[in-house]
């Protein structure tokens, strides 16, 4: 079941079949013979008579119902010629067709065919992921390359980067596409991808120690456990630059061990070329992982896996995209990942872009950097403790999953405390002694060498473009 447009029936935004298109020039007066053949050919034709098509049994689930009512909808099963009417938020019909009613109280969703039972799509955020459109990222700029490093958070964010060698020479980068092969239904936005390449320690240089990578990433307990037992489906849209990719591969994985303790590599050995990796402990797939087919091409291709039902002794949901050809990968090898989605029901349905700033709201509840601008960029206000030390209070722009661990940068000197209009410049930079790192602030102790009136208030600030402070409470 699709939509129609420029007389072609769609499904998923993708054409699926040439027989179910009308021939052109089939908006005609009644009585006029409309083309309803297969592959082009004309080797079935139906009547327009009233307000239906007519034609054999096995087009019967295309009629629309004679003289039918305003608000009235097909429901027939092939070859039959039940008609229902819609009303309220209900459709009406027999116990034949009694999957394909709405139910009640479903306002703000649509109905989805395709599934055996009835399965509705939000019209609010509908992904269990964040940012599988990749479009945040707080510890690279985008068009950025860095080499990072094996099980760590160094790519878009909440996704981590896993490697076959530990050694970390991978690079990645989150990169800007603005190719029209990537525009979807329209969708002329500029699309941002997470790029990974076992390539070396710099982008387009042939590696020693190529191998399996991919991206992974994990949901907390409390946004897993309500998706026990509970049908998912899983989609991305990948592409790749090399024929030595093409056994990409995808899962959903589960969790089975004390909840929210995954920081943990997922992988305990990559295994040989064409095999999966094991999982290490309490680490479970939910669906067994086959290549995805993906096409070595410029347009990507967008991979489906669905119908997946966690177990009831699942803790933690997570995603793993990886490339299972652990050959020698050559100068720009590497795939584009984008559009990841983790959906509730037996199938996919349209990707979620949500507004960036949501997207960067969801990510700050594991990860916050407040980096400076420029000179004099203001991190927080507050007063000397001691003529040489002075405490600040730094609030977060929102509550964070768990107390986390600050990191500041990159030296002391990119720190300066601002009393009175003078400048003075900081020799250490570190979280208060004997304060706890809250869920929401921060306290943050500069160290000054010269000497202002203790009790002064100040502010803390940044000496140029480069300090920053990191907040980090990921999984």
């Amino acid at each position: 079941v699709g939509h129609t447009t420029n007389l072609h029936i769609k499904d998923r935004d993708e054409i699926i079949a040439a027989q179910t298109k009308l021939g052109l020039g089939s908006s005609v007066a009644s009585g006029t013979t409309a083309l309803l053949g297969t592959g082009g050919t004309q080797s079935a034709w139906g009547q327009i008579t009233n307000a239906y098509i007519s034609g054999t049994a096995a087009i019967a689930v295309a009629k629309l119902a004679p003289a039918s009512a305003n608000g009235s909808v097909l429901t027939t099963a092939a070859g039959t010629a039940t008609w229902a009417l819609l009303t309220n938020n209900n459709i009406a019909g027999t116990a034949a067709i009694a999957v394909s009613k709405l139910a009640t109280d479903t306002k703000g969703y649509a109905l989805l065919a395709g599934a055996s039972t009835p399965q509705y799509e939000r019209h609010s955020r509908k992904n269990l992921l964040i940012n599988g459109s990749m479009r945040v990222s707080q510890r690279r700029a985008l068009d950025s390359v860095a080499t990072v490093t094996d099980n760590a958070y160094q790519t878009a964010d909440r996704w981590r980067g896993l490697f076959g060698a530990s050694t970390g020479a991978t690079s990645v980068a989150q990169t800007l596409q603005t190719s029209s092969s990537w525009y979807i239904n329209g969708d002329n936005s500029h699309r941002t991808l997470l790029m990974l390449s076992q390539d070396g320690a710099t982008l387009g240089a042939k590696g020693t120690n190529s191998t399996k990578f991919g991206v992974f990433q994990v949901l907390e307990a409390i946004d897993s456990v309500p998706y026990r037992n509970v049908p998912l489906s899983l989609q991305a849209r990948i592409y790749i630059t090399s024929a030595t990719l093409t056994d990409m591969r995808m899962a959903v994985l589960e969790y089975r061990g004390t909840a929210d303790s995954v920081s943990g590599d997922p992988i305990s050995a990559w295994g040989a070329n064409g095999s999966n990796p094991t999982l290490a402990a309490d680490w479970h797939y939910v669906n067994t992982p086959t290549s995805l087919a993906v096409a070595y091409g410029a347009t990507g291709t967008i991979a489906r896996i669905e119908n997946l039902t966690p177990t009831t002794s699942m803790n933690n949901l997570a995603v793993l995209i990886w490339a299972n050809d652990g050959s020698t990968h050559l100068t720009n090898d590497f795939f584009f990942a984008t559009d990841v989605q983790l959906e509730v029901g037996a199938i996919c349905t349209r990707p979620e872009r949500l507004p960036c700033a949501q997207e960067l709201a969801l990510c700050q509840r594991y990860f916050q950097k407040f980096a400076s601008s420029g000179q004099y960029m203001p991190f927080g206000n507050g007063n000397l403790s001691t003529t040489t030390t002075m405490d600040t209070v730094v609030h977060y722009p929102s509550e964070m999953r768990s107390a986390p661990t600050a990191t500041y940068g990159p030296t002391a000197g990119d720190f300066t405390v601002l009393i009175n209009g003078a400048a003075y410049a900081a020799s250490s930079i570190a979280t208060v002694p004997g304060t706890a790192i809250g869920k929401s602030a921060i306290s943050v102790r500069a160290t000054i060498t010269a000497q202002p009136a203790a009790g002064a208030s100040g502010t803390l600030a940044s000496t140029d473009s480069d300090a920053y402070i990191e907040l980090n409470a990921e999984l």
